[in-house]
């Protein structure tokens, strides 16, 4: 797992203009919600046979509940990992460098369309950023 570091972590949005930004850049909610919390995935690598790998946003409401007209949310995490179909996250994978160039070019243009100016930089993350994703998954 590479975990992202960046001043838009933290960043208050209305969640429609956060979530407009996020679907147009090809993230995807998914099931990955509830109304405190949602999850967008973008694929930089897909297969039913290996390992996908995401870069992963996790945001949180700062006010109203997710789906609201007047919902703002902080983003509260960004991470790149693999995940196996059907098993889940494996954060303690590496992902491959490409990947996660892919990644920080993304990021750089979804803080353009945000109209926010961020630096990215990626690190290996630690134990305890890793277990704070493990097994958490909910469903709405």
């Amino acid at each position: 797992m590479k975990k992202i570091d960046t001043s838009l972590v933290g960043m208050e949005f209305s969640f429609w203009q956060l979530e407009t930004v996020l679907k147009n850049h090809g993230f995807a909610r998914g099931s990955m919600w509830d109304w405190d919390y949602a999850v967008y995935d973008h694929p930089l690598v897909s297969s039913k046979i290996e390992y996908y790998t995401y870069l992963r946003i996790c945001t949180e409401t700062v006010n109203g509940n997710i789906e609201e007209s007047d919902c703002h949310v902080k983003i509260s995490d960004i991470f790149v990992t693999e995940a196996k179909y059907h098993s889940g996250l494996e954060l303690d994978k590496t992902v491959k460098p490409e990947q996660v160039n892919q990644a920080l070019k993304l990021m750089k243009n979804v803080a353009g369309d945000l109209k926010i100016s961020a630096e990215f930089t990626a690190r290996d993350a630690q134990d305890q950023e890793k277990n704070k994703h493990r097994g958490n998954r909910k469903k709405h």
